[in-house]
């Protein structure tokens, strides 16, 4: 059966639970299988309601709802929203126009200069100035009508609750704090708003695409003792990830390179890690000239089906995208990984750090990569990549998996819950408006481009044990043969 299937699973990725929380595990997994997709009709745009003055915009801002949900995804009404920070220090001396370009993602020359002229742009509250130097401890604001991008409309589940310490198993593709293209479609936002869960203080990082353990602590006290141990490294994490290709068992692995070793049963790399792009959010292993940090991750494989191995992680750092990263270095990334697995990286996929190319020429095709996949960019329901033969080319390239692979989904039969055109609040210099009023309107993204093959399985510290259930993923291929 699934479960007794499910059972021999668990009992090798953790085969150092109590039998008491082993069944508490199982048991949790149980409540999560069954799974219902909400649909609904595609929305009509023809009737939009516009909101042209900003000062008035704030109150627009808060309407309610806030979100509506079709073709089992979570989407956000547009909104004005002020974006704030102060100078940092590798902005000094640059001209603000410079950094507003470079440091953020989806922001065009034209949309910058416009709000240059609608005065939407300023520095200590003064309308600012195209050729502004920035200077110490400036603070900067940027109102701009936002577009967030869809989510999975994936359920919160709580694996572990007390007076002191709330653990959920967090969604796929679901950023824990605002940022880019999110905010409202955050799992932060939506504990305080849709969960009423107010004062909670986040413990550790996951990435916006992986899924699985998030210990959040109810008090900052809590908050500070958790995280310190996952600083001291006291806190044992185990991942799960589906991998492409035949994933080598340690006895078998042969290699010359000094970042790759083996240690007792478990493949071991050991890359630094830094940053390849700020602006694309992009990690690479480097040199600790280049900018590199020192990393080191674990990996065993637990089956091969033939085409991809389900590998068990253990990451003893705890670097962006470390996982992602450490596993294209030895060859074997992440099946459906939209970034870290694809020729763009060259002909090995960025093997060994091979690339094939100038780190400038690799960056630049990264860009059209991430501009081809046209789901980032808008959120509507028409897809005309073949307006960009590049683009089109360049996608071609990444990994294409079966559109079955999903997650579970939230039941919304409530109607009021769909699209309604009077929330709708059109701004008639917003680019993405400006968009969907010429039809240029792209497609919503496939459920399995908002899935990523890794997933957050286990954190143990000194006094706490902490399961996620798996995800469908980890069920698919699994040979629980080698585990009777």
């Amino acid at each position: 059966s699934i479960f007794g299937s499910q059972l021999l699973c668990l009992a090798r990725l953790h085969r150092h639970l109590s039998f008491k929380a082993y069944l508490k595990l199982t048991a949790s997994r149980s409540a999560c299988m069954a799974a219902t997709v909400a649909t609904a009709d595609t929305t009509d745009f023809s009737v939009v309601t516009t909101v042209d003055n900003v000062a008035n915009a704030s109150e627009e801002s808060n309407i309610k709802p806030q979100f509506y949900f079709e073709n089992g995804l979570r989407k956000v009404y547009p909104y004005y929203f002020v974006y704030s920070t102060y100078t940092k220090r590798r902005w000094l001396g640059k001209k603000l126009k410079e950094v507003l370009l470079d440091e953020y993602r989806g922001t065009t020359e034209e949309a910058v200069i416009r709000d240059f002229q609608l005065e939407r742009i300023t520095i200590n509250s003064e309308p600012a100035a195209e050729g502004h130097v920035l200077d110490h401890n400036e603070h900067i604001q940027r109102t701009v009508h936002r577009h967030e991008l869809p989510v999975l409309d994936a359920p919160v589940d709580i694996v572990h609750e007390d007076s002191e310490v709330l653990v959920v198993n967090k969604p796929p593709g679901l950023p824990i704090h605002p940022c880019g293209r999110f905010n409202r479609n955050s799992l932060s936002y939506l504990l305080e708003c849709e969960h009423k869960r107010t004062g909670l203080h986040i413990v550790h990082r996951l990435d916006r695409m992986t899924s699985g353990v998030l210990i959040i602590g109810k008090s900052s006290q809590r908050a500070s003792t958790l995280s310190g141990l996952v600083r001291d490294r006291a806190v044992q994490k185990w991942y799960l990830a589906r991998v492409e290709g035949r994933f080598p068992e340690a006895a078998e692995l042969e290699t010359e390179d000094d970042l790759i070793s083996r240690e007792d049963d478990a493949i071991v790399c050991s890359g630094s890690l830094g940053h390849l792009s700020r602006k694309l959010g992009l990690q690479a292993v480097l040199t600790e000239a280049e900018g590199g940090k020192p990393s080191k991750s674990l990996f065993r494989r637990l089956s091969y089906n033939g085409r991809t191995s389900l590998v068990e992680c253990q990451p003893l750092t705890g670097r962006t995208h470390q996982l992602r990263v450490h596993l294209q270095y030895l060859g074997f990334p992440i099946a459906n990984d939209p970034l870290y697995n694809s020729e763009v990286w060259g002909p090995e996929k960025g093997r060994g750090g091979r690339f094939g190319k100038p780190n400038e020429q690799l960056l630049a095709d990264l860009m059209r990569l991430h501009d081809s996949d046209n789901f980032l960019l808008s959120l509507r329901t028409k897809d005309f990549l073949d307006d960009d033969k590049d683009s089109a080319d360049v996608a071609a390239k990444r990994p294409r998996l079966s559109d079955a692979v999903c997650y579970r989904l939230v039941d919304r039969p409530n109607p009021d819950q769909r699209y309604n055109c009077e929330h709708w609040r059109s701004d008639p210099h917003c680019e993405d408006c400006i968009q969907i009023q010429q039809n240029r309107l792209y497609r919503d993204p496939r459920h399995n481009e908002l899935v990523l093959f890794l997933h957050a399985a286990r954190y143990r510290g000194p006094d706490f044990d902490y399961c996620a259930p798996l995800p469908d993923w980890a069920d698919d291929y699994f040979d629980c043969s080698s585990f009777v």
